[in-house]
């Protein structure tokens, strides 16, 4: 979600997202949004109108590999946008496992809001 790939204007961001998530709720998919606090803010300008039905999968890492992950839990989430709370958390990123490259991710176990989400993800 890199902020310098998106527009610089939060207006145009936003009427881009607030369409995406319109279309596929009108097409009867589940929708989620990956970003972090920052991005977000940069990208949106705290935009809060996505609607308390959008999954968050939410990234917080220290650097690349083993030494750059955050805690494996939600213990670090807070409130931005629209999002209370958090589907899935990135807590790793670019790390070797059996040679490949791959993101590490925790999820929440057993939620319904995991319908749809993909629960793998590479880098």
């Amino acid at each position: 979600t890199s902020p310098v790939n998106w527009n610089s204007s939060y207006t145009s961001n936003v009427n881009f997202i607030s369409a995406l998530i319109s279309r596929a709720q009108y097409r009867g998919l589940s929708v989620g949004i990956y970003t972090s606090v920052y991005d977000w803010n940069q990208i949106t300008n705290n935009w809060s109108g996505a609607g308390s039905n959008i999954m968050l999968w939410y990234w917080n890492v220290y650097g690349s590999g083993v030494s750059g992950e955050s805690p494996a839990n939600f213990a670090d989430f807070r409130a931005f946008g629209s999002f209370q709370s958090a589907t899935v958390k990135q807590f790793g990123q670019v790390e070797s496992v059996c040679s490949t490259t791959v993101n590490r991710d925790v999820y929440l176990s057993g939620s319904q809001k995991m319908e749809g989400m993909a629960k793998f993800e590479f880098s």
